[in-house]
């Protein structure tokens, strides 16, 4: 518990450390930084390219929070930069189970904090270290919180609940959602299902559910770190939340074609899991992307309402 309140406390002060620094930014340089973001395809490449640069969608859709939240970034292009970002998540999965590298996020926030830090008592330097600082304790905290609740995947009383669940297709979606919930991280998910399906102790059929729920359940932490912020980033998180469980549907009646599609991809079952996944986002982002303005609108229309009618 103490290590899970740490993981926590450093989340929400590292998402206000990002937003302080931002607020303090030349607002004309920074827009003109953002401009590409701005249009549908440049704001999908955007998001693939910092969820890459970061590791994890995760962190990368907690800094998009406060870019909407201090309206450096318009709710109407968020929206393609979140499906960006979904997409990127999924290279970030491939390429942290082909390496083995999951304390890259832990290593990379001390590096922020400790350059960031020193940077953020000059004047000259207080914006881009405030938003290095607060980036770099976001990165701490998503490891550390990692920390905590992996135990739960040993406990007898979760295992039996997720073999529970994952009898049934919806089961299954559930289960990867609840398990990445607990876990915060995509790629834990993912890379637990390659063991499963290597080991055989799940067969391919049966672990893409679970693949899809986790992109279910990778939301919960953005929508925790929104809870700091004001509407528009709030009806962000609702909206990413909204795609995900919205592809989930889409999707899931595909699953045993998509299944008997991977061998032909690959012989190696972590390679079909991976595989799977960028699949599963390739569609979800060929059918939201060019929903992108409609959606963008929706949330906009959302953050309005949460704000009791005032400019959000």
């Amino acid at each position: 518990m103490p290590l899970l309140a740490l993981g926590l406390v450093l989340l929400v002060a590292g998402l206000r450390l990002v937003r302080g620094g931002l607020a303090a930014t030349r607002r004309d340089g920074a827009r003109r930084w953002l401009a590409p973001a701005h249009h549908p395809l440049g704001g999908f490449a955007a998001g693939v390219a910092g969820t890459l640069l970061l590791q994890s969608s995760s962190a990368f859709l907690i800094l998009l929070l406060a870019l909407v939240d201090t309206r450096l970034l318009p709710l109407s292009a968020a929206v393609a930069v979140v499906l960006g970002a979904n997409l990127g998540s999924t290279l970030v999965s491939q390429a942290l189970a082909l390496l083995s590298t999951g304390g890259w996020q832990g290593v990379a926030g001390v590096i922020l904090l400790a350059g960031g830090a020193p940077l953020a008592m000059v004047r000259a330097g207080r914006a881009a270290g405030c938003a290095a600082a607060g980036t770099g304790l976001i990165l701490l905290s998503l490891q550390i919180l990692g920390v905590a609740l992996a135990p739960l995947g040993r406990q007898a009383w979760f295992t039996s609940l997720v073999d529970a669940l994952a009898r049934s297709p919806w089961g299954a979606v559930a289960a990867g959602a609840v398990l990445t919930v607990l876990v915060l991280s995509t790629t834990v998910t993912v890379v637990v299902l390659q063991q499963l399906v290597s080991a055989g102790h799940l067969s391919l059929a049966a672990a893409l559910p679970v693949l899809l729920g986790a992109d279910v359940g990778t939301t919960g932490d953005v929508l925790l770190a929104s809870l700091a912020c004001g509407p528009r980033a709030r009806a962000l998180a609702a909206l990413h939340l909204a795609v995900n469980v919205g592809s989930v549907l889409l999707l899931l009646p595909a699953v045993p074609w998509v299944a008997a599609l991977l061998p032909a991809l690959s012989s190696l079952p972590a390679a079909q899991i991976a595989h799977a996944h960028t699949l599963f986002n390739l569609a979800a982002c060929a059918v939201f992307l060019p929903l992108s303005g409609f959606l963008g609108r929706l949330a906009a229309g959302a953050a309005h309402r949460l704000s009791g009618g005032r400019a959000g």
